[in-house]
Protein backbone atom coordinates (compact mmCIF):
# COMPACT_ATOMS: atom_id res chain seq x y z
CA UNK A 1 0.00 0.00 0.00
CA UNK A 2 1.54 3.94 -1.06
CA UNK A 3 0.56 6.55 0.76
CA UNK A 4 1.51 9.90 -0.99
CA UNK A 5 3.44 12.34 1.02
CA UNK A 6 4.35 14.82 -1.25
CA UNK A 7 5.10 15.27 -4.91
CA UNK A 8 8.34 13.77 -4.81
CA UNK A 9 8.40 11.01 -2.50
CA UNK A 10 5.62 8.37 -1.30
CA UNK A 11 6.05 6.14 1.78
CA UNK A 12 5.35 2.00 1.74
CA UNK A 13 3.28 0.76 4.43
CA UNK A 14 3.43 -2.27 5.80
CA UNK A 15 0.62 -3.93 7.43
CA UNK A 16 0.27 -1.19 10.37
CA UNK A 17 3.74 -1.41 11.28
CA UNK A 18 4.53 1.85 9.72
CA UNK A 19 6.73 3.12 7.30
CA UNK A 20 9.47 0.63 5.78
CA UNK A 21 11.54 3.24 3.37
CA UNK A 22 10.46 6.06 1.74
CA UNK A 23 10.60 6.20 -2.21
CA UNK A 24 11.79 9.31 -4.09
CA UNK A 25 10.18 10.00 -7.70
CA UNK A 26 14.02 9.11 -9.21
CA UNK A 27 13.76 5.68 -7.89
CA UNK A 28 15.75 6.08 -5.34
CA UNK A 29 15.57 4.59 -1.86
CA UNK A 30 15.84 5.89 1.64
CA UNK A 31 15.55 4.25 4.68
CA UNK A 32 13.14 4.93 7.47
CA UNK A 33 13.69 4.20 10.79
CA UNK A 34 11.39 1.75 12.33
CA UNK A 35 10.88 1.78 15.97
CA UNK A 36 8.94 -0.05 18.64
CA UNK A 37 8.38 0.79 22.17
CA UNK A 38 9.01 -2.28 24.80
CA UNK A 39 7.24 -2.21 27.92
CA UNK A 40 9.55 -3.47 30.74
CA UNK A 41 8.58 -4.19 34.72
CA UNK A 42 11.50 -3.91 36.74
CA UNK A 43 11.75 -3.98 40.53
CA UNK A 44 15.02 -3.85 42.10
CA UNK A 45 15.83 -6.07 45.43
CA UNK A 46 17.95 -5.85 48.14
CA UNK A 47 17.89 -9.36 49.38
CA UNK A 48 17.10 -11.11 46.25
CA UNK A 49 17.33 -11.25 42.81
CA UNK A 50 15.95 -8.23 40.74
CA UNK A 51 12.33 -8.64 39.12
CA UNK A 52 12.70 -7.79 35.15
CA UNK A 53 9.86 -8.73 33.18
CA UNK A 54 8.89 -7.70 29.54
CA UNK A 55 5.60 -7.06 29.41
CA UNK A 56 5.27 -6.68 25.50
CA UNK A 57 6.31 -4.59 22.28
CA UNK A 58 4.18 -2.20 21.04
CA UNK A 59 4.09 -0.12 17.59
CA UNK A 60 3.68 3.29 19.77
CA UNK A 61 3.85 4.84 22.71
CA UNK A 62 0.07 5.40 23.13
CA UNK A 63 -0.34 1.43 23.33
CA UNK A 64 2.28 0.92 25.47
CA UNK A 65 0.82 3.53 28.09
CA UNK A 66 -2.51 1.67 27.99
CA UNK A 67 -0.59 -1.78 28.55
CA UNK A 68 0.57 -0.10 31.82
CA UNK A 69 -3.02 0.53 32.25
CA UNK A 70 -4.15 -2.56 32.16
CA UNK A 71 -1.33 -4.49 34.40
CA UNK A 72 -1.64 -1.50 37.09
CA UNK A 73 -4.12 -2.80 39.06
CA UNK A 74 -3.05 -6.51 38.96
CA UNK A 75 -1.20 -8.60 41.91
CA UNK A 76 2.55 -7.26 42.07
CA UNK A 77 1.93 -4.66 39.82
CA UNK A 78 0.08 -2.50 42.18
CA UNK A 79 2.15 -3.07 45.29
CA UNK A 80 4.95 -1.20 43.02
CA UNK A 81 3.64 0.91 40.48
CA UNK A 82 6.55 2.98 39.46
CA UNK A 83 8.18 -0.30 38.27
CA UNK A 84 6.44 0.45 34.68
CA UNK A 85 9.47 1.39 31.96
CA UNK A 86 8.81 2.10 28.42
CA UNK A 87 12.18 1.85 26.29
CA UNK A 88 12.21 3.27 22.74
CA UNK A 89 13.93 1.21 20.35
CA UNK A 90 14.74 0.95 16.51
CA UNK A 91 14.37 -2.23 14.72
CA UNK A 92 17.82 -3.72 13.38
CA UNK A 93 19.94 -1.90 15.57
CA UNK A 94 22.11 -3.22 17.97
CA UNK A 95 21.65 -2.23 21.88
CA UNK A 96 24.96 -4.51 23.12
CA UNK A 97 27.77 -4.67 21.01
CA UNK A 98 30.37 -6.20 23.79
CA UNK A 99 30.69 -9.44 25.88
CA UNK A 100 29.77 -9.78 29.68
CA UNK A 101 31.52 -10.84 32.99
CA UNK A 102 29.29 -13.27 35.47
CA UNK A 103 30.22 -12.25 39.24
Amino acid sequence: MHRWKGPRERVELNSGNGPRKRVLNSGEYKAVAQKVYMLWFVQEQDDCEDIELLIGVYENEGEAKTAIERHRDKPGFVDFPQGFQIHERELGVEGWTEGFIRD
